[in-house]
């Protein structure tokens, strides 16, 4: 046998119980060739070549199928086979859940907007809250409804209203990229309770899938199915995961569309002064159109819809001397509510950076913040309604993963780029200028809840 052949029967990496017999079988068939020596010799030698490279064949397929090769982890969907409630949806949303939808969205837009360039997603989150809310029992139930619903809807409520809400935004954005999606990943020591998973099938389409956390490939597993949500515009949300996780769930939103009245007049370079008082070189989108706007000595807003369904984009920036954050810290459900409503149509010069942001963040701090703990507390937790384990069931992690661009009417950049000024004289139309740090929200115009809400303090351009 040639030292060659041994050199890569060891780079196959067997036992060496398998790859001494495998040996001794090739020696004992090289042992009888070279005694029965006659006419059949040359095809004996072709039977022979050709049976040790299937021996080999076979040996390799053994190992990597069984053996250390085999990292793959397959999680098991445990919605797979099981059946929805069909139920009828409201007809209008109670003012007490749209007052606690928008007093939940701006509460929690407020923790997360101490961090620059922060953008959410609330209705993601609500959905997300409303899943658990749904397994939980006890004080962790209590924390997430009273968090949820300052104004007393009931959880049966809530998830009629949000499967309505939902329902409504999907239909109306149907030709325009709107992925809201919701999973969670429970370690395989668990038994799901099939109640609990019918419900979130009929309310929330929440993916619930069963994996070893532990496994070394599973942060692959969760990544992929982020990947797959968002168009494959976040492909990495996970590198990790804690040894003592039992549960992680996950909420995206991913949103493009175009606008109704497109940016028609060639982008332009000018001076952007971030939230740091330092001045930078951004690239600027105008056009002069008739929109919703206020101008004051406080503030400047404008509306600008999208060209598919109820959605609008809502641009609010206080004035230069005015901090961002104390704006922010300023706004709630009714101030919100009486801006929105307070926009006239008129003819706008609107002049807006581009800007293309991707915003990573574990929420548990700041919905704690809010009055939500027990669910992240291992020995407190009551999420018995989900299922059974050997320990207790606990959230270990809610984490969003946003990603929004604002662009022209197509996200290519095929318009003129000049480095230049836009002169107030254009015409005679009001001149809105976004060039400091803004708030910005994407609303459903039938309710005026925000769908995404965000804070630019630099405008990240690509």
């Amino acid at each position: 046998m040639s030292d060659k052949f041994k050199k890569d029967l060891n780079n196959i990496k067997l036992n060496d119980n398998l790859k001494n017999k495998t040996m001794d079988m090739i020696k004992q068939t090289l042992d009888k060739e070279q005694t029965s020596r006659n006419l059949f010799s040359l095809r004996k030698s072709f039977v022979f070549a050709f049976t040790s490279f299937v021996l080999i064949l076979l040996i390799i397929g053994i190992t990597v199928i069984k053996g250390p090769f085999n990292n793959s982890v397959k999680a098991k969907d445990l919605m797979q086979g099981v059946s929805f409630e069909n139920i009828t949806l409201k007809e209008n949303l109670s003012k007490e859940f749209l007052d606690s939808t928008s007093e939940f969205s701006i509460s929690m837009f407020k923790e997360l907007s101490k961090e620059k360039n922060a953008v959410y997603s609330p209705l993601s989150l609500c959905l997300s809250l409303g899943t658990i809310l749904n397994g939980s029992d006890g004080k962790s139930n209590d924390e997430i409804l009273r968090t949820l619903s300052k104004y007393g809807v009931s959880e049966a409520d809530l998830n009629i209203y949000y499967k309505t809400l939902t329902s409504r935004l999907m239909k109306s954005s149907k030709n325009s990229i709107l992925n809201i999606s919701n999973s969670i990943w429970y370690d395989d020591e668990l038994n799901i309770n099939n109640d609990f998973l019918k419900i979130n099938k009929t309310y929330y389409e929440t993916s619930a899938y069963k994996l070893d956390l532990q496994s070394d490939n599973a942060p692959n597993s969760i990544n992929a199915w982020i990947s797959k949500v968002t168009n494959k515009k976040i492909d990495t949300m996970i590198d990790t995961i804690d040894k003592n996780a039992v549960m992680l769930m996950f909420s995206t939103l991913y949103f493009n569309d175009t606008w109704k009245f497109p940016f028609t007049e060639p982008t332009h370079k000018a001076n952007f002064t971030t939230s740091d008082k330092k001045t930078i070189n951004a690239e600027f989108m105008s056009t002069e159109i008739n929109i919703k706007n206020i101008s004051t000595e406080a503030e400047q807003i404008i509306s600008l819809p999208y060209k598919e369904g109820n959605l609008s984009f809502i641009a609010m920036m206080p004035n230069d001397n005015i901090n961002i954050r104390d704006y922010i810290s300023k706004l709630d459900k009714d101030t919100l509510a009486t801006k929105i409503n307070s926009l006239q149509v008129s003819d706008t010069h609107v002049i807006l950076p581009k800007f293309q942001i991707g915003y990573k963040k574990s929420l548990n701090k700041d919905l704690s913040s809010l009055g939500i703990n027990t669910i992240f507390d291992e020995k407190k937790a009551n999420l018995l309604k989900m299922g059974s384990t050997k320990g207790n069931i606990f959230v270990k992690d809610i984490t969003q993963k946003n990603y929004i661009t604002v662009g022209e009417k197509g996200t290519e950049a095929s318009s003129a780029t000049k480095s230049e000024e836009i002169s107030k004289g254009i015409s005679t139309a009001k001149v809105i200028n976004f060039n400091h740090p803004f708030l910005y929200l994407i609303i459903d115009d039938t309710t005026n809840l925000p769908i995404l809400m965000g804070v630019v303090d630099t405008p990240i351009q690509k």
